[in-house]
């Protein structure tokens, strides 16, 4: 009998041992296992009152989950139901604006505790106690004199935003009771330290803040995870990172568990959006890269385009608001999208408003946050300063990459402008290979990553479970 079951055991070594990078593919119908369908979306419900001794329902306010877009307005009673959320874990933001003895005052609330669903169940948060909101005020000062106006003070991760005076006073409106990190920044400058208040209902937070000059080439890291909701993680959804004052862009895509990452980011104030085809965009607003430092964000999570689920407004706009500096202009026509500038003047018609580069200008030219002495492309922007072959000068404005020799098209004929090769051999850099993966859903997935003279780039061949 041990001999019997030894021999079918090496049979099946026999059968199952060869699988190469096709192996979980092969293991799937060959070898008899069958993957769980993903779990459909989900619902969030409760119930928002506001009062500490009767507490009352509250009314058309909003309910906002900020991780996947997905919003809501209460009913009459107080009560929401948020349908056809993904599965994941959420960060719940309420808020609303009441009449109080003839004032408007702006209650909200943020739960402290991330909202988990795993649908198709319903999770039930109960009965939600709204605030009135806080303030955040005082001083911004630059350490080498300047003037603070143009300084954009905000809620790091939130949604609120202000401006500085000319005399440096601001305040932000509508916060959140809770502990809150603080941010603020201006063209080339930021705070030294992250700053983190308890904002108190009701209750204006002093806080004086002082920035300095953002150091030539300092960079960060900026990570995190975008899953498509239901079914899961997928190789090449799109992150963009944009720098709020110049509304420069980096660019990103997921493997295939979700994952993407941005390094060697200029430090600076940005937001972050997310999106692939079929599905509707996601983001995150008021972002901080500071130097040396990793940003880890929370997982987000698209919505598919066909799902009936109510939708954060603007759903491309990552904190929702179409006009963020509030002078009349829509971001997306606002050549300076943060600092008031109904005017739009843009004296050397870069597609950057004065406004956003008092303070880049004159030792910077080319607006990168690099000043021109150190810069290896004072008239390019290129923040990153690549230079793939370390010569003198950066990748933006150098006529031969790879030094080897050979101009990069259009100048000259270097069919690998990024490999040095003196022979010229087109194969080095024009090739493709298919590739399979399992996702965290168990789904086997094809990938193909092509190398071209540009670079390598991965896109997926496969989507649902095929």
């Amino acid at each position: 009998m041990r001999a019997e079951m030894a021999q079918k055991q090496a049979t099946m070594s026999r059968r199952c041992g060869w699988l190469n990078a096709w192996w979980i593919l092969l293991m799937a119908v060959g070898c008899g296992r069958e993957f769980a369908k993903p779990p459909g979306p989900g619902v969030v419900e409760g119930k928002l009152e506001v009062g500490a001794v009767n507490p009352e329902p509250v009314a058309d306010a909003r309910v906002r989950l900020v991780e996947c877009g997905l919003s809501v307005r209460s009913e009459a009673d107080g009560d929401f139901r948020i349908y056809g959320v993904p599965s994941g874990e959420y960060t719940a933001r309420m808020d609303t604006v009441l009449l109080v003895d003839g004032q408007e005052q702006a209650y909200s609330a943020e739960l402290d505790d991330s909202v988990l669903v795993v649908g198709p169940a319903v999770t039930n948060l109960g009965a939600l106690r709204l605030n009135q909101a806080g303030q955040v005020g005082g001083m911004v000062a630059i350490n080498d004199g300047s003037p603070a106006l143009n300084t954009v003070i905000y809620v790091v991760g939130g949604d609120a935003i202000a401006h500085a005076g000319h005399d440096g006073r601001f305040r932000l409106d509508a916060v959140p009771p809770g502990s809150r990190q603080i941010g603020a920044a201006r063209p080339g400058y930021m705070l030294a330290q992250a700053q983190t208040v308890t904002v108190s209902p009701g209750l204006e937070t002093e806080l004086n803040l002082n920035l300095e000059a953002i150091a030539a080439g300092a960079t960060g890291r900026v990570a995190g995870t975008v899953v498509l909701g239901n079914p899961g993680p997928a190789p090449g959804v799109l992150v963009e990172l944009v720098e709020r004052f110049r509304s420069q862009r980096m660019i990103a895509q997921t493997d295939a568990e979700g994952r993407w990452l941005l390094a060697e980011v200029p430090v600076g104030y940005y937001e972050l959006s997310s999106r692939h085809p079929g599905y509707r965009s996601v983001g995150m607003a008021n972002l901080e890269i500071r130097a040396g430092a990793d940003l880890q964000l929370p997982t987000l999570v698209l919505v598919p385009e066909s799902s009936a689920a109510a939708a954060h407004p603007a759903d491309a706009d990552a904190n929702g608001r179409l006009d963020d500096d509030s002078d009349g202009v829509a971001d997306s026509n606002d050549n300076c999208p943060v600092v008031p500038n109904a005017d739009q003047v843009d004296s050397d018609g870069d597609g950057v408003g004065d406004a956003c580069t008092g303070g880049f200008l004159p030792t910077d030219r080319d607006g990168d946050a690099v000043v021109n002495a150190s810069d290896n492309c004072p008239d390019q922007y290129n923040p990153l300063q690549a230079n793939h072959d370390e010569d003198p000068l950066g990748d933006a404005c150098d006529t031969d990459d790879d030094n080897d020799g050979l101009l990069d098209p259009p100048l000259g004929d270097d069919a690998c402008p990024l490999i040095a090769d003196p022979g010229n051999d087109p194969g080095l850099c024009l090739w493709s290979l298919i590739y399979a993966g399992q996702d965290l859903s168990g789904n086997i997935h094809l990938n193909l990553h092509e190398m071209t003279p540009e670079g390598g780039f991965s896109r997926p061949l496969t989507q649902g479970t095929e």
